[in-house]
């Protein structure tokens, strides 16, 4: 018993140490920022992450099964019961779309899923170290199918295929006995794979782009519905579907759905009685320069090309008093079903409900609540029905986040910001070459000329003579060009604008060059 006892707290401490040196490793690499701005991932990207498997460390409060657990691990009683379960599921990208990719390519996506699932069983008389995991690595390979992939839209269609290898790494018989009765339950193998056709909708709903319009749950929610048809395969001589499963009555064919809603960000009690004072900053915001164009001939006829440079356009902001970020809150809800269509299969129907609920500065971390009714999904206990209810944390190292609902970091005085308020810290580091930030000119007036930055926030030689616009069109600026001794405005196509980050030859066609105003080309 002592030696049992042992055991079961060093599988305990083993996987204890195992989920914090994760999370060290998450952390680091979470200081890094991220690299890809693009529409791609802070859209679509999105949406598919709503779509990974949840992952907590749970106690269950109430556990009622048919069987419970097994004495000896195979006839039935009712004295064991679940003591922890865990549910570990990092998300690796394998192939993401870009958005100046080729629109077939940008709509495919790839991830990995390593999935593993354990469960401890204790009971007064004996304790049981972690029994069978359920290991289930899967590939995810996702298409979006909805004619638009520009910043205005809001739903989404997408279809996915997974292809998944359940099993538990045991290498003895399912069955205990020669009449295949009795499940071992123990070290007994359990082995499938499978294949999941699925089709998605999602939208967003009421988004917001202002930054002070997008507090409140409803804005920039979330939801999402999908619908999947799962066949239980063979993969060569290595990976097999164990045919003793389907005599106890597993089944090979399933009908597999997820509707799941995620809320916008939303202040808690404590970010009403505390605020957090922005000084008065700078906001940037991107002004690309034609330089020179030229024309190529491709496949017999002939492109225009811009050789465009990024520049940026810096405003002064007042000092403004903005909500305590420690007081932001968001939550996620989602109801998963299964039901296998096989007459004989036993304990057809499964759902789980897990409720998410995550403060914005834990980062990582939430409290989870999850309720599980019908056919257990531990591997080899798919025989029994239970109901758990459990509670306890869930951790993610790239977790979704609803877009425009982003962490407000602590600004210094004179400091650069983007249009989503985020710090921009390769400005930043320049602050000092821009003018005194104390004479503020109002927001609201307007804006008689424009100065153009480099990256580096040296002045760039020639700036634009004043034209006529208005601050609004701050944000969203249009593609200049210095021609014949005065300032053009080649193209206010925001969408196209977005795309360029980088100094480089773009397609004329892409930025709509067609559509020149204040002058010709």
């Amino acid at each position: 018993m002592k030696d049992l006892s042992k055991r079961c707290k060093s599988g305990i401490l083993s996987l204890f140490f195992t989920f914090c040196f994760a999370i060290l490793n998450a952390q680091q690499g979470a200081v890094l920022p991220d690299r890809d701005n693009s529409l791609i991932t802070k859209q679509l990207f999105n949406v598919l992450m709503a779509h990974r498997e949840v992952e907590y460390f749970g106690l269950p409060l109430y556990f009622n099964s048919n069987q419970y657990g097994r004495n000896t691990d195979s006839l039935p009683t009712r004295r064991y019961l679940p003591y922890f379960e865990a549910n570990l599921a990092p998300y690796y990208i394998v192939l993401k779309g870009r958005d100046l990719q080729r629109d077939w390519l940008k709509r495919f996506s790839i991830a990995f899923e390593p999935q593993m699932t354990f469960r401890i069983y204790l009971s007064k008389a004996q304790s049981f170290p972690v029994r069978p995991p359920s290991f289930q690595p899967k590939f995810h390979f996702n298409y979006f199918i909805h004619p638009r992939l520009d910043s205005a839209t809001t739903r989404f269609q997408h279809l996915s295929l997974i292809i998944g290898h359940l099993s538990n790494g045991q290498p003895n018989p399912f069955f205990l006995d020669s009449a295949k009765t009795i499940v071992n339950l123990r070290n007994g193998n359990f082995s499938t794979n499978y294949l999941r056709f699925g089709y998605t909708f999602s939208q967003y709903i009421n988004p917001k782009t202002d930054a002070n319009d997008r507090d409140g749950w409803k804005s920039n929610a979330f939801w999402s519905a999908t619908l999947a048809y799962q066949r239980e395969i063979n993969i060569g001589n290595l990976l097999t579907f164990d045919e003793d499963m389907n005599i106890l009555g597993y089944g090979k064919n399933r009908l597999v759905s997820r509707l799941q809603f995620r809320s916008g960000n939303f202040l808690g009690m404590r970010a009403i009685f505390s605020s957090y004072d922005q000084p008065p900053v700078y906001q940037s915001v991107a002004a690309p320069i034609v330089e020179r164009d030229t024309t190529v001939i491709r496949d017999g006829q002939s492109e225009t090309l811009y050789y465009i440079r990024p520049y940026v356009i810096v405003q002064k902001l007042e000092a403004q008093s903005r909500k305590h970020p420690k007081g932001y809150w968001n939550w996620m809800a989602r109801v998963d079903q299964a039901i296998v269509l096989d007459r004989k299969a036993i304990n057809r129907y499964n759902a789980d409900l897990i409720f998410e609920l995550r403060n914005l500065n834990w980062r990582s971390f939430s409290i989870i609540a999850k309720c599980s009714w019908g056919r257990d999904y531990m591997n080899l206990r798919f025989g029994e029905r239970i109901q758990s209810y459990q509670i306890g944390i869930s951790y993610n190292m790239d977790r979704y986040k609803v877009p425009y609902t982003t962490y407000i970091e602590t600004l210094e005085k004179g400091d650069v910001i983007k249009l989503n308020d985020a710090r921009d810290r390769e400005l930043s580091l320049h602050k000092t070459k821009l003018p005194e930030i104390d004479m503020v000119t109002p927001s609201v007036a307007p804006v008689q000329s424009y100065v153009l930055y480099d990256r580096q926030l040296d002045m760039r030689a020639q700036t634009p003579a004043s034209l006529d616009q208005k601050s609004e069109l701050f944000r969203t600026p249009p593609l200049y060009r210095f021609e014949n001794g005065a300032w053009q405005v080649v193209s206010d196509d925001a969408s196209g604008l977005k795309k360029i980050e980088k100094e480089g030859w773009y397609r004329a066609a892409d930025l709509s060059y067609d559509k020149i105003l204040n002058g010709s080309q």
